[in-house]
């Protein structure tokens, strides 16, 4: 079928009173291509962006819970354990907060993206909100990656504390 609908745009073509023929799949199928390759583009520096905001959210509160429990952790290192260990604890305790809030804020989220739609649904256009289980996925696991690179940073913050200046500081 493809074929023959090939061939009668031909013949059309070559009819010389006719000076264009556009197929309306052809131009819908080009605007639908378009239309989500920029959101692609759109998305993507939506990503980026969430993502930085996100890796410094979790580097600031991951830096000042350690400078406030500096003594704790000097403690602790006095103690014997090494700075792989107390990392780990530090990171732990992130990764706690850092799921709670990826869980209670994914469903805030979609609300928050239901709500926009609304406000911007009119008569001549209106956005639907499709989101599979698949965004969630992504959402969750650059959740993890972004913590996971914020603890990298954390944990030369560990290796570089000066311990038993952490131990002397008064309160």
């Amino acid at each position: 079928r493809p074929e023959a609908v090939a061939a009668l745009y031909r013949e059309v073509r070559d009819i010389p009173a006719i000076q264009g023929v556009h197929s309306r799949h052809d131009l819908t199928t080009n605007l639908e291509e378009t239309i989500i390759e920029h959101m692609a583009v759109f998305i993507g520096f939506l990503v980026l962006f969430a993502g930085i905001v996100f890796f410094g959210t979790i580097l600031n509160a991951s830096l000042v819970n350690l400078a406030e429990r500096q003594r704790e952790l000097a403690t602790l290192r006095v103690l014997g354990y090494g700075p792989w260990q107390i990392g780990s604890l530090v990171f732990r305790e992130s990764l706690v907060v850092t799921l709670a809030g990826s869980v209670l804020g994914m469903p805030l989220g979609y609300q928050l993206t239901l709500m926009m739609a609304r406000l911007y649904e009119s008569e001549l256009f209106r956005l639907p909100v499709i989101s599979g289980p698949g965004v969630y996925a992504a959402t969750f696991g650059l959740g993890l990656l972004f913590a996971l690179v914020t603890h990298l940073v954390v944990q030369r913050s560990i290796h570089r504390t000066d311990w038993l200046e952490a131990l002397q500081a008064k309160e």
